[in-house]
């Protein structure tokens, strides 16, 4: 699940760069998840999903959390390199790790360790940064970084007692109000094309969000976190198939580096759940 939810994450990033020149990034993300919004409001009027709240006042704390997040994710884009804000933005598995530990008490196992590692390290080879000087948009992405990491770990102990969709709807309502208050400065309705553009930011991004949360049921937040990075790989591929970048030998070892990372982790992670489901010692 935390692998198609990166492959849609993906894709969405492709629309984003296809839609960016039509309106910004504030705007294409109060789109996504403005979308996120009606489509959880009209399956819930229609009976397929329920969006009852069992723990309203965490669902509210990670919805503010996470959209402090993506303020400042957006921030520190606006104020820095995009390259060191992807880099310092992908770090949050170290933190989500660390916070799951304390508040969830759960066992970083070593078999989780190293493949963190090598994936942040792949993150380093696919981006190349430049941290000679550290400026203001990297303390802004690293902040992003923390609170991510705050975010996921809220999602892991939501999934106990909470529907997928209902924590991606709070996810989408606070999502909407920190990126509409972004937006409004430089808002323009965008051309046909860019409508278009922003409808598959906004499918690919409800879809791949309401995966990726489903799935912290079923797994720790480290083993989630490291699986999630693999949205880098495919990025960097869909770049290459659609986009025309280009990727040096050095990138694709980094590629190369967090695909065997999550294939190592998504193995012990369904081994662990057989081992729970059979009675097994893990």
């Amino acid at each position: 699940m935390f692998l198609v939810s990166s492959f849609l994450f993906a894709l969405m990033g492709v629309f984003v760069k296809l839609a960016s020149p039509y309106a910004s990034a504030n705007e294409i993300a109060l789109a996504r998840f403005s979308a996120g919004i009606v489509t959880a409001l009209v399956l819930a009027r229609s009976g397929k999903i329920s969006l009852a709240a069992n723990r309203k006042f965490l669902l509210i704390a990670r919805g503010i959390i996470s959209g402090l997040a993506i303020m400042l994710f957006f921030a520190a884009i606006k104020t820095g390199s995009l390259t060191n804000t992807t880099v310092l933005n992908n770090t949050y598995p170290i933190f989500a790790t660390v916070f799951a530990a304390f508040y969830l008490k759960e066992k970083v196992r070593p078999v989780v360790i190293l493949p963190l590692v090598l994936s942040v390290l792949g993150i380093v080879l696919l981006t190349r940064p430049d941290f000679s000087n550290i400026r203001t948009g990297d303390l802004l992405a690293l902040a992003s970084a923390i609170m991510a990491g705050m975010s996921v770990v809220m999602i892991r102990e939501l999934r106990k007692t909470e529907s997928a969709w209902a924590v991606f709807f709070y996810l989408s309502i606070f999502g909407a109000v920190f990126s509409g208050i972004l937006a409004l400065p430089d808002f323009v309705v965008p051309a046909y094309s860019g409508i278009v553009y922003m409808v598959f930011v906004a499918a690919f991004g409800t879809v791949g969000q309401v995966i990726n949360t489903a799935a912290y049921k079923y797994c720790t937040a480290s083993v989630g976190s490291v699986l999630s990075m693999s949205t880098a790989v495919f990025s960097s591929f869909f770049g290459l198939l659609f986009l025309g970048e280009k990727l040096t030998s050095l990138e694709a070892v980094g590629a190369a580096v967090i695909l065997v990372s999550s294939t190592c982790v998504a193995y012990y992670g369904a081994a662990e759940q057989k081992a729970v489901k059979t009675g097994q010692p893990q």
